[in-house]
């Protein structure tokens, strides 16, 4: 009897087995495919395809990552309908290379920090313990030679060599809605063996961004505040217009409007003097993304390259509702929206909708990237530092970088819209004028297209019908010809 346990022990590992595969995942288990990649999973490797989303750039890269001493042979990748060639990874990886800041926020998310030894200009860092690495010489500046790769395991790079087998794409676009960019967490995690932390982390922000979206939705079209969203162009001397899918979407889902108010105008548009004004005394919320270089004092330059000449008031001036995004920076001044935007969207959301209404949400902390003074006028908001890493959660300035956590946004009511902005002033897209007279235009477009289109609906189905009975009736005729034809033609019997 004692002997039979043995087999019966065996017997209960092995009917288990197939039951603890099913349950785990090589790369940490993810719900399902992302935004803009699709991801296949087994137990001993998973196969990552990212997704070209970007006109620019010609990419579709697959990737297996594999978590057993060698990658799948071909045999196991053909019942998955996978053939050709792959890069190879082992994960999960131990030094990493990259070159933008964006992708070393999605890996400090899911805790993998000190796995980046090589890293694209280090001075614009803003995470504390990122600086502090570098401060230790554990980070070093990017120059992607041979040595440098061969001292790394993989590279995240958008400008990636076609024929370097450590590089994975990882795309930068900004014409992308923001949960896509906070998506690619999931992507990044998988390579460290993390998948479930990265997938965890995007649900939170997910969460947060979508109730945030949610808490907007009521506002009435007339009540919603007109945001301008605008960045000065030192080269050429000239105002251009923010207007990507990402940005658009941001103002959208905070309840507000976005530029142009009718018609269209692509991301980065160069806007005229009169243009750039118009936007500016239609705005109630006007965001600057200008860098400005130290010299250079934002609220006079607004005024002499806008309002040159002009006399009157600008009410969002008066108002205090014009911002730079430069609230948490670090000490050479490089900002955190450059940084955390692609991988925090909802903390951009939350600074969008109190831009507009301060008393949003008292509870979850103050802005996190809007500066309502502009840091280069009057320095404030908060500098992180090296010697911050180390420092407790909430001691400085209660203002925790990474390890604050992904707070839960509460359920909110629609705030108090009154009273609503007046209607928009001026002309062309950015004024008053198109939304009404434009929109006019279009309506009687349409309608007279509408029209066009139903006569010749009705007249074409008319000669389709007169067509159908002369062509039947021209049947019935030649087959009675033929009957009598044959009548005369086959004698009786």
């Amino acid at each position: 009897m004692l002997g039979s346990i043995p087999f019966i022990v065996g017997a209960i590992a092995l009917a288990m087995a197939p039951l603890a595969h099913a349950q785990t995942a090589c790369g940490g288990q993810l719900t399902g495919n992302g935004i803009y990649f699709s991801v296949t999973q087994t137990p001993n490797f998973s196969i990552l395809t990212m997704a070209n989303n970007d006109a620019n750039i010609n990419r579709n890269e697959s990737y297996i990552l594999y978590c057993t001493g060698a990658p799948p042979s071909t045999l196991e990748l053909l019942p998955l309908g996978y053939g050709g060639s792959y890069k190879n990874f082992s994960i999960p990886l131990a030094k990493v290379m990259v070159d933008d800041n964006y992708t070393s926020t999605y890996i400090e998310l899911v805790g993998q920090r000190n796995t980046i030894t090589i890293l694209s200009n280090p001075p614009n860092i803003v995470s504390p313990c990122l600086q502090q690495r570098v401060a230790n010489n554990s980070i070093t500046n990017m120059t992607a030679d041979a040595t440098q790769y061969g001292l790394v395991d993989a590279a995240f790079r958008e400008d990636q060599h076609p024929e370097q087998p450590k590089d994975i794409w990882m795309p930068h676009s900004v014409d992308i809605e923001p949960l896509a960019r906070a998506d690619y967490v999931r992507a990044v995690s998988l390579f460290f063996n993390q998948g479930a932390a990265g997938q965890t982390i995007y649900d939170q922000v997910a969460a947060a961004y979508n109730q945030h979206r949610d808490n907007m939705e009521g506002i009435p079209g007339p009540s919603k505040r007109r945001i301008g969203w605008i960045r000065y162009d030192f080269s050429t001397s000239h105002w251009t217009l923010r207007n990507s899918n990402f940005t658009r979407a941001l103002i959208e889902d905070a309840g507000g409007q976005p530029f142009p108010l009718c018609g269209t105008a692509e991301d980065n548009s160069m806007l005229t003097t009169d243009e750039v004004r118009t936007l500016i005394l239609n705005s109630q919320v006007l965001i600057d993304q200008t860098e400005y270089p130290s010299t250079v004092r934002p609220m006079p330059h607004i005024r002499q390259t806008a309002f040159s000449g002009f006399v009157g008031p600008i009410p969002v001036f008066d108002n205090n509702k014009v911002f730079s995004l430069d609230f948490t920076r670090n000490p050479g001044g490089s900002n955190d929206y450059n940084y955390r935007m692609a991988a925090r969207p909802d903390l951009l959301l939350k600074d969008m909708i109190r831009s507009q209404y301060p008393a949003y949400q008292p509870s979850i902390g103050k802005f996190t990237f809007f500066n309502t003074m502009y840091g280069y006028d009057t320095p404030q908001g908060i500098v992180y530092s090296a010697t911050n890493c180390s420092l407790p959660d909430t001691s400085f300035n209660n203002a925790p970088y990474f390890d604050e956590g992904i707070l839960p946004i509460p359920v909110g009511s629609v705030p108090d819209v009154s009273p609503a902005p007046p209607p928009p002033s001026g002309s062309g897209i950015y004024g008053g004028s198109c939304s009404d007279a434009g929109a006019g235009k279009s309506k009687s477009k349409v309608g007279i297209i509408v029209g066009v289109i139903v006569a010749a609906t009705v007249m074409a189905a008319g000669f389709a019908f007169a067509f159908f009975k002369w062509g039947k009736r021209a049947k019935e005729d030649r087959f009675i010809e033929l009957e009598e034809e044959m009548n005369n033609e086959i004698p009786l019997h």
